[in-house]
């Protein structure tokens, strides 16, 4: 999986539908899950309708979160 933050722009796709109501920090949501792959790369406290995202790829995000969700740490 890739850990890099590219930029996603998919609030231009025709084919997604955008929910009428933004999400908790005002951004614009679908109302349906979108794959893996369309997604920006997101923890789990992140909302997975989230539409846009990223960072031009001048990040990449460590996998720890895939090991531990709980946010319990693992000795």
């Amino acid at each position: 999986m890739d850990l890099i933050e590219w930029t996603m722009r998919t609030s231009r796709r025709r084919e997604v539908p955008v929910d009428a109501a933004p999400d908790r920090f005002g951004q614009r949501q679908s109302t349906t899950l979108l794959p893996p792959d369309d997604r920006p790369v997101m923890k789990w406290n992140s909302n997975p309708f989230q539409l846009d995202g990223g960072n031009g790829g001048r990040i990449e995000d460590d996998g720890a979160f895939f090991c531990c969700p709980t946010g319990w740490s693992v000795i």
